[in-house]
């Protein structure tokens, strides 16, 4: 069963407000070395960008069944984010359940490199919720040439930390106590997502002392035994410790997580400060937030835009450029037209023309009809913006009407 669904998400991620709306994808499953797997390519695949983002999912004490994708846990609205501004969605149960993160990475990377292998990927975006966000961070740093950027949602980090917090919750018999215990690290009570258990609130504390058993000893499990026994199983799963970063790094975290506090993503942007690699990250804090609730994830998607536009910037992809062509002179009453072409970018483009400094209403495809009766020089350029913002202006073209 699943533990904890801990990527709930509203019914709609606003990626791209003025994003078009080409939801159709072509769905491919499979497996790879006991690891199931889906991607989704937005139709048609022969005009698909090459746009790649793996989504790593979060806790569960089972592996995640089919379907992967799915409306009940929020991927779903992910996936279908991604592809109506063009790029490609994929996510793998990673064979295992558990807090399996090197299973986790190993399997991700092994599906990012069949993807890459088998398409035509020109960047590939790693996102990650709770465990899923501790996965994607050290995959990030671990894989710099293969990955161009992480979003961290409510990434888990200080594992040797939380185990001791889990075992301590799960111990208590008292309700009052522990309610005290989860507002000590900034938590609300009944925690998010243990909130969506029935009430009493007695029963909904049970059922996070029951999930701080069951996770305690799976982190203890993936680790090697206990903090005191095995500190370096911890740092080996823990992205504190790998914070070396060297590609854009996207955390989004709420103050008011009750299971991997806020102040161990601080402690996570400490380290990044320290390795020298503070240009590589941004740190996004939702006041109030719960773990990876919906007001945290709605943050994250209204950041990814920013993201894939770093993202692009930072590893020299190509972004949206325009050109526009070409100078004609003409007689009073003819018509010309003006085209644009858009290239790089990430999605579809939109366009919009100008004449001079004035936009011209209406004026929104990639040709523009001018007809001009009165002598002169007119001028005329494009603005062209791809799915995720980036924006450019094209080159200045000119109408000449002899008098």
């Amino acid at each position: 069963m699943m533990l904890l669904a801990l990527a709930i998400i509203p019914t709609a991620i606003q990626i791209i407000p003025t994003a078009s709306a080409a939801t159709a994808f072509t769905e491919i499953n499979g497996t790879l070395n006991g690891a199931n797997y889906t991607l989704r390519i937005p139709n048609p695949i022969e005009a698909w960008n090459g746009g790649l983002v793996i989504y790593c999912h979060g806790y569960s004490h089972t592996e995640v069944t089919r379907p992967l994708i799915k409306a009940s846990d929020g991927t779903a609205i992910w996936a279908n984010s991604m592809n109506s501004v063009g790029l490609a969605f994929a996510m793998s149960s990673y064979g295992a359940g558990g807090y399996c993160v090197q299973k986790g990475m190993n399997a991700t990377h092994e599906l990012t490199q069949y993807i890459m292998s088998t398409y035509n990927v020109n960047r590939v975006i790693l996102m990650g919720v709770s465990m899923g966000g501790n996965i994607a961070l050290e995959l990030g740093e671990k894989y710099p040439n293969v990955y161009d950027g992480v979003l961290d949602i409510s990434g888990s980090k200080g594992l040797a930390q939380q185990y001791r917090e889990k075992i301590d919750f799960a111990a208590t018999t008292n309700d009052t106590e522990l309610a005290a215990k989860i507002q000590a690290i900034g938590g609300k009570v009944p925690p998010f997502p243990l909130s969506m258990t029935p009430p009493p609130l007695t029963n909904q504390l049970q059922a996070f002392r029951n999930y701080c058993n069951i996770s305690a000893a799976d982190i203890a499990a993936e680790a090697g035994g206990t903090p005191e026994a095995a500190p370096q199983g911890y740092q080996a799963i823990d992205p504190i410790y790998h914070a070396n970063i060297s590609i854009p790094v996207m955390t989004v975290h709420g103050t008011a997580d009750g299971l991997v506090p806020y102040t161990r993503t601080l402690e996570y942007q400490a380290a990044v400060a320290a390795a020298g690699k503070s240009s590589f990250y941004r740190l996004y804090t939702v006041i109030d937030g719960e773990h990876a609730n919906t007001a945290v994830q709605n943050v994250a998607g209204s950041h990814f835009p920013e993201l894939a536009v770093w993202a692009a910037g930072q590893v020299g992809m190509q972004l949206v450029t325009a050109s526009a062509f070409s100078n004609v002179t003409l007689l009073p009453g003819w018509t010309w037209n003006f085209f644009v072409h858009g290239a790089g970018g990430i999605g579809t483009y939109t366009y919009q023309w100008f004449e001079g400094s004035t936009l011209l209403q209406g004026q929104t495809s990639m040709v523009v009809s001018v007809t001009k009766n009165t002598p002169g020089t007119y001028a005329y350029f494009c603005k062209v913006t791809d799915s995720v913002g980036s924006a450019v202006n094209s080159n200045a073209v000119y109408l000449t009407v002899l008098g």
